[in-house]
């Protein structure tokens, strides 16, 4: 089997703010393995300061490794894996820490992720929820808020609706997410601080749910493990991702029939997807059926 790559650029529509960082593109790699008669697949791989390269470079394998199983069998990813069939789905779209005066929802999204964690938090978020009274509404800090300012602002914004908040504090304080948890009706999730299935073990009874990232955890394969466990503690499964293309978010739209929350929308932010295969523009997640990941390289060019 060979191994080979390329590289190139995503660029975002506008530029994306969250509470630790401004990003207008991102760098990416396309991972092809090729088998000894020819067939092959793929996968990518994006830049990420925040969590580095060496588990998504294992996750862009991996998608890659499973969208040629699934080609040889076949069969979408999915089946070859014995996982319900995940779409249509919809997928939460993200509204970045613009100003609360600019706040832009797309038509047709029902799912919205408003990030936080700077001083216009209530403004923002109570703009998205005039904007889509009708929509589900999680909220990211991204690590921003503190446990009082989380419980304050909850209280505050209760006429919002909030459906869910995830890892609203930075990592690596367990019982302080737990304490948050105790004090509200409002799911807290558990993102940057859940990558393992020891952070799992951790977590369990101190948070609603965990955020599943590819990118994050190493693929497919370990993804499923977390899922499994996460379950097993009574813990429900949120599906996130990196801003990436259409080939870097097919794998786990492929997982998405096992999450409660699938936010899945980062090749919605792009200026131009160098691929197709997973829809997505008008809130709904859609797999073509074809084997393997089900991403098309054939009629479009890597930029």
């Amino acid at each position: 089997m060979k191994v080979s790559w390329v590289s190139y650029r995503l660029r975002l529509r506008t530029p994306l703010r969250i509470s630790r960082s401004t990003m207008a593109g991102r760098d990416a790699m396309r991972v092809t393995v090729t088998d000894d008669d020819g067939m092959t697949g793929h996968g990518e791989v994006v830049s990420s300061v925040y969590l580095g390269m060496e588990a998504g470079v294992r996750a862009a394998y991996d998608a890659a490794l499973h969208d040629l199983r699934g080609k040889r069998a076949g069969v979408p990813v999915h089946r070859l894996l014995g996982l319900p069939d995940p779409t249509p789905v919809a997928t939460a779209y993200t509204i970045g820490l613009v100003d609360p005066a600019l706040v832009d929802v797309p038509p047709g999204f029902g799912v919205l992720k408003v990030k936080a964690g700077d001083e216009y938090d209530p403004e923002r978020i109570a703009a998205v929820r005039r904007a889509a009274p009708e929509a589900r509404l999680l909220i990211d800090p991204n690590g921003g808020w503190t446990p009082a300012r989380t419980l304050r602002l909850l209280d505050e914004l209760a006429w919002c609706r909030i459906e869910m908040v995830e890892q609203p504090i930075p990592p690596g304080t367990p019982a302080r997410l737990a304490w948050i948890s105790e004090r509200t009706d409002v799911p807290i999730v558990a993102d940057e601080d859940a990558a393992t299935e020891a952070d799992v073990d951790r977590l369990a009874g101190a948070v609603a749910g965990i955020n599943i990232k590819l990118a994050k955890c190493g693929g497919i394969a370990p993804a499923l493990r977390l899922a499994t466990k996460a379950r097993a503690a009574g813990m429900e499964i949120m599906l996130g991702c990196l801003v990436a293309s259409t080939l870097g978010i097919a794998p786990a739209v492929h997982l998405a029939g096992l999450a409660r929350w699938v936010d899945l929308d980062g090749h919605l932010l792009l200026a131009g997807d160098p691929y197709t295969g997973i829809g997505g523009h008008d809130g709904f997640l859609r797999l073509t059926g074809s084997p393997g990941l089900g991403v098309d390289l054939e009629k479009v060019s890597v930029p």
